[in-house]
């Protein structure tokens, strides 16, 4: 990418007015992770064509992965002025309200762009997660079943579905979602916490610990995981082990409440 920055130059130097090119070396600079100047070429795109939709919707991009949320959603609002029927922007612009907690507009937002391309899975993934968020169990799991039927590779939303079958009380269900996405992505960390999790609401502790263990020999540092294997250690009688384990969470993170 260092080279296609280096192309993007060259052609910059012969005609420093092209917007587009402004675009492409901000996003070839985005893989490189220099976001100052990913910025900087986003916004002289804008400033040479402020009608330029694309430069629009990346400036936003680079700000929601920065958690600007209200710069994002107004970059992602002006795009959409310009270029209405971008299913792209009106799914990052759901998930940047999700972000700022207004889930219900967020689904208005998906809504838009499930109208325009009725079979995107990850817009039907997402406007699960804002329906979940928002406790409308029901919806979200029906959302998240469009999204599967598409897409019965995606783990987050394998996973999601479990946490949704969980909330329902359908545990059995939610463990089985795990299955499925750990039969896919067998090193995912989150993945093996949330069976445990769900194994222990069971009062199937013993498995839960060797789910948290999972876990944790993935990512060692998985703050939640090290927490419920305290907690499950300590519903089985290992008071030492689970206060040990309470100590690892805070060495981690001196403020986490839950230890």
């Amino acid at each position: 990418d260092l080279e296609a920055v280096s192309c993007y130059d060259k052609a910059l130097a012969i005609d420093p007015q092209d917007a587009r090119t402004w675009s492409l070396k901000g996003a070839a600079l985005h893989v490189l992770g220099q976001h100052k100047e990913e910025i900087d070429c986003y916004n002289k795109a804008i400033e040479i064509d402020p009608r330029n939709a694309s430069a629009w919707s990346l400036k936003g991009t680079l700000l929601l992965n920065l958690e600007q949320y209200e710069e994002a959603l107004g970059c992602y609002n002006k795009a959409l002025a310009l270029d209405p029927l971008n299913v792209i922007v009106w799914d990052y612009k759901g998930d940047t309200l999700i972000k700022l907690g207004r889930c219900a507009e967020a689904i208005g937002c998906y809504d838009k762009a499930l109208a325009i391309k009725p079979q995107s899975t990850n817009v039907w993934f997402h406007k699960g997660m804002a329906l979940f968020l928002l406790g409308r169990t029901e919806e979200g799991l029906s959302a998240l079943d469009k999204a599967l039927a598409g897409d019965p590779r995606n783990t987050k939303a394998w996973v999601l579905k479990g946490a949704v079958l969980s909330d329902l009380g359908r545990v059995e269900e939610a463990i089985g979602c795990c299955d499925r996405a750990l039969s896919i992505e067998p090193q995912n960390s989150h993945t093996w916490f949330c069976k445990g999790s769900w194994l222990g609401t069971l009062g199937r502790d013993k498995d839960a610990v060797r789910c948290c263990d999972r876990a944790l020999s993935i990512d060692a540092g998985n703050t939640e995981a090290l927490l419920w294997k305290g907690s499950r250690l300590a519903r089985l009688g290992s008071h030492e082990d689970a206060i040990r384990l309470y100590d690892d969470v805070l060495a981690i993170n001196p403020r986490n409440v839950g230890a």
